[in-house]
């Protein structure tokens, strides 16, 4: 879903310390949440996030996206984007891989503390990017649909009306449903469901059941939860937390989080409430040795009040809201990838006896390993449901191919059927497909990247002729890779295309 937002723009600057992301200027746009791209009205290009430019290896990234109504609440109608632009312009990131997760580092800093005359950026003076900004007559026009709406809400005190509340289905029906999705997690998802449906029911902080999802990358942990909002009628918000830092939570972040979440309900208190709130990345904040150690910690630490459940009053619409956090769901997840290593490994036998051992590839970890890593004690004790996701195995991603609702393959399937072209699968495609995906280490995700490589080759010619395509195979001759062979209707001409691995 897009939003009309502003966001600023940073520039991507590499030197041997790490990976500089400097701002260069604020614009108007609109932000899909789902795919965490901003499209940008005045240059017309969709730009990634910085984590995930890092990745992508593009030169401009996004960062601060609000939209216009939390802006011109949280800033006044008085030089909204002047004061938003001293805020934003203030702030510079910087990536360092490390090597041992194999994910990038990012930690936030002051600009001038990086002297970014140095590192070749020039920044536009307010006035000049407040011009910029105003230069497009559509733009304008968003804007003053924008104020409209703020407008006519503060008109009507900020009273806040709540939807019908819709029935919850049945839990059962409910787990059924997203075991269509999520595959060779049945268990996860039954304690997730349940921990959920308790929060919807049962009233007050002291039923309310935190839940903290642990386990490898690309398992389903956020699935889940995507599926579950949907099918209950609650909002999802997903809060990366590798962007903050202890300093960073000085004064009004959480503020921001609770901003976020009325936003995403679009401005509806009493739904953004009762929100799935997920603090993904969770593991990157537990503190290890050393100074950081501290400055991590203290970023769960100042979680604490917001899980616990208080009452946060918020400036909105000239006027002052009480938000709740008793009633939000709030769900911690994380990879834990060196804990995990480390307790299987404990786990493995050990010695030259002749005896038989059954080792544990998915052993559980308990409170004490996790505060041992370095998650604070006071807050692991605010989860009273912790969820172990199940490692995924060629047996699962084959299952998730052929039986999920989110399968890449069957996707492409029902695409070329609209097109009237057959597309005959076999086990073979599947298997390899399946170990394919096993070499990227990113879960049932790699799935997506090794599906898209196998068309990408063939669909120039499918898209050029699909009319006169009979159908699509897998060719058996081929020992290298996988190879699709197209089929014609016309004097029975084929055409083959080399998919990449």
């Amino acid at each position: 879903m897009f939003k009309c937002s502003c966001a600023v723009l940073n520039k991507k600057i590499v030197k041997e310390d790490g990976i500089y992301f400097v701002p260069v200027r604020v614009c108007l746009g609109e932000y899909n949440s789902e795919n965490n791209l901003f499209y940008d009205y005045l240059s017309h290009y969709l730009v990634p996030s910085i984590s995930d430019s890092l990745y992508l290896n593009f030169d401009t990234a996004f960062s601060h996206v609000l939209s216009f109504s939390s802006i011109f609440k949280r800033f006044g109608f008085n030089g909204v984007f002047q004061n938003f632009l001293l805020k934003c312009r203030k702030e510079a990131f910087v990536a360092r891989f490390d090597f041992e997760e194999k994910v990038f580092v990012i930690d936030n800093y002051d600009v001038n503390d990086l002297a970014p005359s140095e590192l070749g950026n020039n920044f536009y003076s307010i006035k000049k990017q407040v011009e910029t900004i105003l230069e497009s007559r559509e733009i304008l026009d968003v804007i003053q649909q924008q104020l409209n709406i703020l407008l006519d809400n503060h008109s009507s005190k900020g009273e806040i009306v709540c939807e019908s509340e819709n029935k919850l289905a049945k839990i059962s029906q409910l787990y059924e449903d997203v075991k269509t999705e999520v595959i060779s997690q049945d268990e996860p998802i039954k304690k997730i469901i349940t921990a959920v449906y308790k929060n919807l029911m049962f009233d007050g902080k002291e039923m309310k059941s935190n839940i903290l999802i642990y386990g490898p990358t690309g398992v389903g942990k956020t699935q889940i939860l995507r599926s579950l909002s949907k099918r209950v009628g609650v909002p999802l918000w997903i809060e990366d937390m590798t962007k903050y830092t202890e300093s960073g939570y000085k004064g009004g972040d959480v503020e921001d989080i609770l901003y976020n979440l009325l936003e995403n309900a679009n401005m509806n208190q009493e739904l953004a409430e009762k929100s799935i709130l997920v603090l993904d990345e969770i593991d990157k904040k537990a503190g290890t040795n050393g100074d950081s150690a501290v400055s991590k910690s203290d970023v769960l630490k100042n979680l604490l009040a917001i899980i616990e459940g208080g009452v946060f009053p918020l400036q909105y619409a000239g006027g002052t809201i009480q938000f709740d956090t008793s009633k939000l769901t709030i769900v911690a997840c994380g990879a834990f990838t060196e804990l995990r290593e480390g307790k299987l490994s404990k786990s493995k036998p050990i010695g030259f006896s002749g005896e038989t051992h059954t080792v544990d590839t998915n052993p559980e970890i308990t409170i004490e390993d996790f505060q041992k890593f370095g998650m604070p004690l006071e807050f692991m004790g605010r989860f009273r449901t912790i969820v172990q996701m199940n490692e995924l195995k060629k047996e699962d991603f084959i299952k998730i191919l052929k039986m999920s609702t989110l399968s890449p393959l069957n996707r492409y399937k029902a695409e070329l059927e609209k097109l009237g072209i057959d597309f005959e699968t076999s086990d073979d495609l599947y298997d390899k497909l399946a170990i394919y995906a096993l070499k990227y280490k990113t879960g049932a995700r790699a799935l997506n990247v090794v599906v898209d490589q196998l068309f990408e080759d063939i669909l120039y010619e499918i898209f050029d002729n699909s009319e006169s395509i009979e159908s699509l195979r897998l060719s058996e001759k081929d020992e290298d890779g996988i190879k699709l062979e197209l089929r014609k209707r016309e004097k029975n001409e084929r055409s083959e295309a080399e998919g990449r691995k």
